[in-house]
């Protein structure tokens, strides 16, 4: 498929993820290529995110400790009493990309996280139950990675201790209630 690709000699090539992009990267030199990964860097797409080099740009979603720094502080402004973290994502996704920096932020901002992995595919159901089971195990919040399953089932709601939905997201009614504190980011 990828030399059919090249062969067409499109104007550009529009890929998602890492691995795809290396295989169009290694298949052409002269096709632009735009892609959506996680972090392009740590992946060996390119060297650096200044200067991806080549014929390869594009988006990175998730690029480094310092995105998830900055998503605890977040989380920190809505629940500073906060000191145990649950992050809920995909096996693949945290295996693949996620787990390395999101410890390196947890372990910066000095909280104990607890990592709630999903297989795929993965329900609603699943979801309400790892919330229901964060909370029992003294989670002070949860935070839900940005992996597009997590956002399928139940988009930009929040749910209380037991997994229930209780309104649309709002980071006033989170810090008005207090009583759920699920943040999907």
């Amino acid at each position: 498929m990828v030399a059919d690709v090249v062969r067409s000699n499109p104007d550009v090539v529009y890929v998602v993820g890492s691995t795809v992009a290396r295989i169009f990267k290694r298949a052409t030199d002269k096709i632009p290529i735009v892609a959506l990964t996680g972090d392009p860097v740590a992946s060996g797409l390119i060297e650096n995110l200044a200067r991806p080099g080549g014929n390869i740009t594009g988006v990175s979603v998730d690029t480094a400790p310092s995105l998830y720094v900055k998503r605890i502080a977040l989380l920190r402004e809505m629940v500073p009493d906060m000191s145990k973290l649950t992050y809920l994502t995909t096996r693949v996704s945290w295996e693949l990309f996620q787990g390395p920096p999101m410890r390196a932020a947890a372990d910066a901002a000095g909280i104990a996280l607890d990592v709630s992995l999903l297989e795929l595919p993965s329900s609603e159901a699943a979801y309400r139950e790892a919330i229901a089971k964060s909370y029992a195990e003294g989670a002070h919040a949860i935070m839900v990675a940005d992996t597009a399953s997590a956002f399928e089932p139940f988009p930009h709601r929040e749910f209380d201790r037991r997994g229930e939905t209780s309104s649309n997201l709002s980071v006033s009614g989170v810090r008005r209630r207090r009583r759920s504190h699920v943040l999907f980011l």
